[in-house]
């Protein structure tokens, strides 16, 4: 009996100081005159095929809406929406539960009662495979990217308008990057990852004159850092990079090694 009270007592103790772990939310515009007739009405993006509810143009988790694209591949993308509203998209291609102006994909404002707006977005060259999160807004009187007086920025603050967001899949190794030949072989080590300020990148199986190049990228697949390994060891300053995740390229004649590395 004493152990069962024991028991008792630990699982009651348990559940009144258990905290749930509760996932981060993502960071949302605010529209202070509404949405009614400053909304998105259609999004056609590769299998997003999406109809906005004429009656509740608040709601904008449609992150049941999905698709799934290729690193490195263009797209071409739909926007429909109304009363002068302009357009802008973004993908939080860093995980970061924000959207960074270096993520947003398309930007236009056209002064037309209704804009029906097609164009295409490039998916980064450099992209881990995984899901991601896609915003859409309509803002009224501004391109929403720009700064304006009606407001701008994927978490800004607008006049009028409203946002909805899909989930964006990437699957399989990115385009035009290979794997190690050998995938039991490790070519590179860096640490620490996370980064703090500095990275130190070592060569497994260093030999003068190998011709190995190193390169720092970031999600949009541009190159940061680019230079040919002389040492054993190299030491990349992050100091000045926005925190985030990168990703660290190796290549010695056929065999590439990729690392992420968050700072």
């Amino acid at each position: 009996m004493r152990q069962i009270s024991i028991f008792l007592t630990l699982f009651i103790y348990t559940l009144l100081n258990f905290t749930p772990v509760k996932a981060q939310p993502y960071c949302n515009p605010t529209f202070g005159y509404g949405c009614y007739s400053w909304n998105n009405h259609s999004i056609q993006l590769d299998s997003i095929n999406w109809i906005a509810d004429p009656y509740n143009c608040e709601a904008n988790d449609y992150t049941t809406f999905s698709t799934t694209l290729a690193a490195g591949n263009t797209y071409n993308m739909q926007v429909t929406n109304a009363n002068w509203c302009g357009c802008g998209v973004w993908i939080d291609f860093n995980q970061d539960y924000a959207f960074d102006n270096s993520e947003n994909l398309f930007y236009l404002y056209t002064p037309s009662e209704t804009n029906t707006y097609n164009f295409s977005i490039t998916m980064p060259a450099v992209l881990n495979p995984g899901t991601y999160r896609m915003r859409v807004i309509a803002g009224w009187g501004t391109d929403c990217l720009s700064e304006s007086a009606n407001g701008y920025g994927a978490c800004g603050s607008y006049q009028y308008g409203n946002f909805d967001d899909f989930t964006i899949h990437v699957a399989g190794f990115p385009t035009g990057i290979n794997t190690t030949a050998n995938s039991d072989v490790n070519l590179i080590a860096a640490s620490p990852n996370p980064v703090v300020d500095f990275l130190e990148v070592t060569v497994i199986d260093f030999h003068p004159g190998n011709n190995a190049l190193l390169q720092l990228v970031d999600v949009t697949g541009s190159i940061i850092q680019s230079f040919r390994l002389t040492n054993e060891k190299e030491t990349i300053d992050m100091s000045s990079l926005a925190r985030g995740i990168y990703l660290l390229r190796y290549v010695e004649g056929q065999h590439t090694e990729i690392i992420k590395v968050i700072r």
